[in-house]
Protein backbone atom coordinates (compact mmCIF):
# COMPACT_ATOMS: atom_id res chain seq x y z
CA UNK A 1 0.00 0.00 0.00
CA UNK A 2 0.94 3.47 -0.86
CA UNK A 3 1.74 6.16 2.80
CA UNK A 4 1.73 9.49 2.22
CA UNK A 5 3.86 11.64 4.92
CA UNK A 6 4.84 14.73 6.29
CA UNK A 7 7.17 15.98 8.92
CA UNK A 8 5.83 18.83 11.53
CA UNK A 9 8.87 21.35 12.15
CA UNK A 10 9.13 25.09 14.30
CA UNK A 11 11.85 27.04 13.12
CA UNK A 12 11.23 30.37 15.27
CA UNK A 13 13.37 32.22 12.35
CA UNK A 14 12.55 31.57 8.68
CA UNK A 15 16.33 32.68 7.77
CA UNK A 16 18.37 31.05 10.38
CA UNK A 17 17.64 27.47 9.16
CA UNK A 18 17.67 25.78 12.44
CA UNK A 19 14.25 24.51 13.16
CA UNK A 20 12.84 20.94 15.40
CA UNK A 21 10.51 18.02 14.11
CA UNK A 22 7.30 18.04 16.85
CA UNK A 23 4.71 15.75 14.54
CA UNK A 24 4.27 13.91 11.50
CA UNK A 25 0.96 13.74 9.36
CA UNK A 26 -0.17 10.08 7.67
CA UNK A 27 -2.47 9.40 4.90
CA UNK A 28 -2.96 6.20 3.80
CA UNK A 29 -3.64 6.33 0.00
CA UNK A 30 -5.49 2.89 -0.23
CA UNK A 31 -7.59 3.45 2.99
CA UNK A 32 -8.03 7.28 3.03
CA UNK A 33 -6.67 6.85 6.86
CA UNK A 34 -5.62 9.71 8.23
CA UNK A 35 -2.94 9.88 11.09
CA UNK A 36 -1.26 12.04 12.73
CA UNK A 37 2.03 11.93 15.71
CA UNK A 38 3.59 14.25 18.12
CA UNK A 39 6.28 14.56 20.44
CA UNK A 40 6.16 13.14 23.47
CA UNK A 41 8.50 15.49 25.56
CA UNK A 42 7.78 18.91 25.14
CA UNK A 43 10.23 19.77 27.06
CA UNK A 44 12.30 19.47 24.24
CA UNK A 45 10.72 22.60 22.44
CA UNK A 46 10.55 24.76 25.04
CA UNK A 47 14.65 23.97 25.24
CA UNK A 48 14.72 24.87 21.69
CA UNK A 49 13.06 28.31 21.63
CA UNK A 50 12.55 29.60 25.74
CA UNK A 51 10.21 32.33 24.32
CA UNK A 52 7.20 30.28 22.98
CA UNK A 53 4.18 30.10 25.57
CA UNK A 54 3.96 26.24 26.69
CA UNK A 55 -0.21 26.67 27.05
CA UNK A 56 -0.94 28.70 23.62
CA UNK A 57 1.38 26.10 21.64
CA UNK A 58 0.36 23.04 22.79
CA UNK A 59 -3.09 23.94 22.28
CA UNK A 60 -1.75 25.22 18.70
CA UNK A 61 0.10 21.88 17.83
CA UNK A 62 -3.05 19.92 19.15
CA UNK A 63 -5.36 22.26 17.09
CA UNK A 64 -2.73 21.26 13.61
CA UNK A 65 -3.03 17.90 14.37
CA UNK A 66 -7.06 17.78 14.68
CA UNK A 67 -7.96 20.03 11.37
CA UNK A 68 -5.75 17.02 9.85
CA UNK A 69 -7.90 14.59 11.06
CA UNK A 70 -11.47 15.62 11.63
CA UNK A 71 -11.45 19.15 9.84
CA UNK A 72 -12.37 22.21 11.20
CA UNK A 73 -15.78 24.76 10.44
CA UNK A 74 -13.81 26.44 7.57
CA UNK A 75 -11.77 23.42 6.16
CA UNK A 76 -11.91 20.09 5.24
CA UNK A 77 -8.86 18.38 3.44
CA UNK A 78 -8.58 15.80 1.54
CA UNK A 79 -5.81 15.80 0.53
CA UNK A 80 -1.88 16.06 2.37
CA UNK A 81 -0.34 18.14 -0.23
CA UNK A 82 -3.65 20.54 0.14
CA UNK A 83 -3.10 20.70 3.81
CA UNK A 84 0.45 21.26 4.37
CA UNK A 85 0.26 24.08 1.98
CA UNK A 86 -0.67 26.14 4.28
CA UNK A 87 1.83 26.27 6.89
CA UNK A 88 4.70 28.37 5.43
CA UNK A 89 5.99 30.60 8.59
CA UNK A 90 7.06 29.02 12.14
CA UNK A 91 5.41 26.32 12.16
CA UNK A 92 5.86 24.27 8.48
CA UNK A 93 5.84 21.06 7.03
CA UNK A 94 8.51 18.89 4.68
CA UNK A 95 7.72 18.23 1.60
CA UNK A 96 5.10 15.84 1.32
CA UNK A 97 6.96 11.77 0.72
CA UNK A 98 5.24 8.58 -0.79
CA UNK A 99 6.45 4.88 0.52
CA UNK A 100 4.99 1.94 -0.50
CA UNK A 101 4.97 -0.54 2.84
CA UNK A 102 3.45 -3.70 3.62
CA UNK A 103 1.92 -2.57 7.24
CA UNK A 104 0.68 0.54 8.11
CA UNK A 105 0.83 0.44 11.81
CA UNK A 106 4.33 -0.49 11.51
CA UNK A 107 5.13 1.97 9.30
CA UNK A 108 4.13 4.57 11.63
CA UNK A 109 5.78 3.28 14.51
CA UNK A 110 9.17 3.40 12.92
CA UNK A 111 8.83 6.57 11.17
CA UNK A 112 7.71 8.25 14.00
CA UNK A 113 10.63 6.50 16.51
CA UNK A 114 13.07 7.57 13.30
CA UNK A 115 11.86 11.25 12.58
CA UNK A 116 10.52 12.02 16.29
CA UNK A 117 13.43 10.09 18.18
CA UNK A 118 14.59 12.84 19.96
CA UNK A 119 11.89 13.63 22.35
CA UNK A 120 11.81 9.99 22.99
CA UNK A 121 13.66 7.97 25.86
CA UNK A 122 16.75 5.97 24.75
CA UNK A 123 14.93 3.00 25.02
CA UNK A 124 11.94 3.65 22.99
CA UNK A 125 14.72 5.48 19.74
CA UNK A 126 15.85 3.00 16.68
CA UNK A 127 19.24 1.64 16.88
CA UNK A 128 21.78 2.93 14.43
CA UNK A 129 21.17 -0.69 12.18
CA UNK A 130 17.34 0.33 12.46
CA UNK A 131 18.15 4.33 11.24
CA UNK A 132 20.37 2.75 8.62
CA UNK A 133 18.11 0.22 7.31
CA UNK A 134 15.18 3.36 7.58
CA UNK A 135 17.59 5.75 5.91
CA UNK A 136 18.10 2.95 2.54
CA UNK A 137 14.43 2.71 2.46
CA UNK A 138 14.22 6.68 2.52
CA UNK A 139 16.45 6.89 -0.77
CA UNK A 140 14.99 3.85 -2.37
CA UNK A 141 11.08 5.47 -2.08
CA UNK A 142 12.64 8.86 -3.10
CA UNK A 143 14.19 7.28 -6.54
CA UNK A 144 17.57 8.41 -5.64
CA UNK A 145 20.43 5.83 -7.77
CA UNK A 146 22.50 4.81 -4.81
CA UNK A 147 25.55 2.36 -3.98
CA UNK A 148 25.91 0.66 -0.54
CA UNK A 149 29.55 1.11 1.54
CA UNK A 150 31.16 2.30 -1.95
CA UNK A 151 35.00 2.89 -1.42
CA UNK A 152 36.03 5.66 -3.27
CA UNK A 153 39.81 6.85 -4.52
CA UNK A 154 41.22 10.00 -3.53
CA UNK A 155 43.70 12.95 -4.35
CA UNK A 156 46.77 11.35 -2.71
CA UNK A 157 45.48 7.45 -3.27
CA UNK A 158 43.42 8.02 0.25
CA UNK A 159 40.91 5.68 -0.44
CA UNK A 160 37.40 6.35 1.65
CA UNK A 161 34.25 4.34 2.46
CA UNK A 162 31.14 5.94 2.39
CA UNK A 163 28.15 4.42 3.70
CA UNK A 164 26.18 5.55 0.33
CA UNK A 165 27.21 6.62 -2.98
CA UNK A 166 24.60 8.92 -4.55
CA UNK A 167 24.80 8.44 -8.44
CA UNK A 168 22.33 10.88 -9.91
CA UNK A 169 24.45 14.02 -10.41
CA UNK A 170 27.45 14.66 -12.36
CA UNK A 171 29.66 14.95 -9.44
CA UNK A 172 28.42 11.73 -7.38
CA UNK A 173 27.65 12.91 -3.02
CA UNK A 174 29.66 10.67 -0.75
CA UNK A 175 27.31 10.15 2.42
CA UNK A 176 28.51 9.21 6.02
CA UNK A 177 26.86 8.53 9.16
CA UNK A 178 28.53 10.07 12.37
CA UNK A 179 27.50 8.77 15.61
CA UNK A 180 27.40 10.72 18.67
CA UNK A 181 30.52 8.24 20.30
CA UNK A 182 33.58 9.60 21.02
CA UNK A 183 35.47 7.11 18.45
CA UNK A 184 33.66 9.05 15.60
CA UNK A 185 36.11 12.11 15.89
CA UNK A 186 39.16 10.43 13.96
CA UNK A 187 36.65 9.41 11.32
CA UNK A 188 35.37 12.98 10.86
CA UNK A 189 39.11 13.97 10.55
CA UNK A 190 39.93 11.50 7.91
CA UNK A 191 36.84 12.21 5.95
CA UNK A 192 37.43 16.14 6.05
CA UNK A 193 40.52 16.00 4.97
CA UNK A 194 39.41 13.76 1.78
CA UNK A 195 37.00 16.62 1.45
CA UNK A 196 39.53 19.28 1.53
CA UNK A 197 41.57 17.10 -1.19
CA UNK A 198 38.70 15.12 -3.27
CA UNK A 199 37.22 17.13 -6.31
CA UNK A 200 35.27 14.34 -7.78
CA UNK A 201 32.79 13.79 -5.11
CA UNK A 202 30.82 16.32 -2.77
CA UNK A 203 30.88 15.09 0.72
CA UNK A 204 27.57 15.05 2.75
CA UNK A 205 27.64 14.15 6.85
CA UNK A 206 24.21 12.66 8.25
CA UNK A 207 24.54 14.23 12.00
CA UNK A 208 23.59 11.59 14.86
CA UNK A 209 22.87 14.18 17.32
CA UNK A 210 22.05 17.81 17.50
CA UNK A 211 25.01 20.35 16.75
CA UNK A 212 25.23 21.60 20.43
CA UNK A 213 25.17 18.10 21.59
CA UNK A 214 28.43 17.46 20.24
CA UNK A 215 31.74 17.35 22.14
CA UNK A 216 34.03 20.52 21.52
CA UNK A 217 36.41 18.90 19.05
CA UNK A 218 33.47 17.65 16.61
CA UNK A 219 31.30 20.57 17.14
CA UNK A 220 34.41 22.81 15.97
CA UNK A 221 35.21 20.71 13.34
CA UNK A 222 32.17 20.66 11.95
CA UNK A 223 31.37 24.12 11.74
CA UNK A 224 34.81 25.15 10.05
CA UNK A 225 33.62 22.33 7.66
CA UNK A 226 30.50 23.94 6.39
CA UNK A 227 31.84 27.41 6.66
CA UNK A 228 34.26 25.98 4.25
CA UNK A 229 31.92 24.26 2.11
CA UNK A 230 33.97 21.22 2.27
CA UNK A 231 30.78 19.00 3.21
CA UNK A 232 26.81 19.78 3.23
CA UNK A 233 25.57 18.98 6.81
CA UNK A 234 22.24 17.10 7.62
CA UNK A 235 20.71 15.96 10.68
CA UNK A 236 19.36 12.51 10.69
CA UNK A 237 16.13 13.23 11.72
CA UNK A 238 15.74 15.62 8.89
CA UNK A 239 17.22 13.25 6.15
CA UNK A 240 14.59 14.30 3.86
CA UNK A 241 16.73 17.58 3.34
CA UNK A 242 18.77 15.32 0.75
CA UNK A 243 16.45 15.98 -1.52
CA UNK A 244 17.18 19.58 -1.71
CA UNK A 245 21.19 19.09 -1.39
Amino acid sequence: MKVQYSILRYRPDTYSGESINIGIAYYNLDTEQKDFKLIKNYNRLWAFDDELDPEFTRISIQGFKEDWLSGSLFSSHTSLQDYTRFYVNEFYFSQVATENVTNYDEFIKTSSSYFLSKSMSRKERLNKKEKMVFIESFLEENSHSFSKNVRVEGKYDDPYIFDYLLNENEKPMGIKYISSSKQSLNMLRSLLFYAEHSYNTSVSIVLETDLEHCDIPTKNLLKMATEKNLISLIFDDKIDELLNV
